[in-house]
C-alpha cells in the first residue's frame, strides 16, 4: 500500500473529453512496463509514487457520479501482488473503477521470488486516452532506470 499526502487538492468541471467517456461508457486501459534488474520492490514503489504524485490525473475521482472531477491530494494506492502478467492484468481489469470513491488507476506487480519483473498499469479513461497511457507506461520505465521524467504532467482541471 502506497500513501500519498501533501499534494495540490482541486475540483472544477468536467473536460469536455471526460464528458464523451460517460456518455459513451467508462472503460479501461492496460499497460505492462518490464522492472530492469536490480529493482527491487522498494524501488517499484517509488517508480510508481513519483509517478501517481506527478499525474493529477491519476489522483482524479468524479464524485455525483460525474458532476465534477476532484484531484486528490492524499490518499492511498493498492500494489497488488501477482504471479504472472496475465495474473496481474486479470486482477486490475475485471472491475469496472468506482469513478466516486476510487483513482483512476490500479497497479499489479508481478514478482517471482520476491523480485519484481513486471508493473500492469491500469488506468480508467475518464483519467487517459490511449496516447496518455502509453506515455505513462513509458515514464514509468523511465522512472524505474532511476530517469527523470520529460514532458508535462497530465492536469486535467488545466483542460476545462
Amino acid at each position: 500500500m502506497l500513501t500519498f499526502g501533501g499534494m495540490r487538492f482541486a475540483r472544477g468541471p468536467l473536460t469536455a473529453g471526460q464528458r464523451v467517456v460517460l456518455e459513451n461508457g467508462v472503460g479501461h486501459l492496460h499497460r505492462a512496463a518490464q522492472v530492469p534488474p536490480g529493482v527491487d520492490l522498494a524501488g517499484v514503489s517509488a517508480a510508481v509514487y513519483a509517478l501517481v504524485c506527478r499525474h493529477e490525473a491519476l489522483r482524479t475521482r468524479f464524485p455525483g457520479g460525474g458532476r465534477e472531477q476532484v484531484v486528490d491530494g492524499a490518499g492511498m494506492l493498492t500494489l497488488r501482488m501477482c504471479g504472472d502478467v496475465a495474473e496481474a492484468r486479470a486482477a486490475v481489469t475485471t472491475d469496472p473503477f468506482d469513478i466516486v470513491g476510487e483513482w483512476g488507476i490500479r497497479v499489479g506487480v508481478v514478482c517471482e521470488g520476491g523480485v519484481p519483473l513486471a508493473v500492469v498499469l491500469c488506468m480508467s479513461q475518464l483519467a487517459v486516452d490511449a496516447q496518455e497511457a502509453s506515455q505513462l507506461a513509458d515514464e514509468l520505465c523511465a522512472l524505474l532506470r532511476g530517469a527523470e521524467p520529460h514532458g508535462q504532467p497530465l492536469r486535467p482541471l488545466d483542460k476545462v
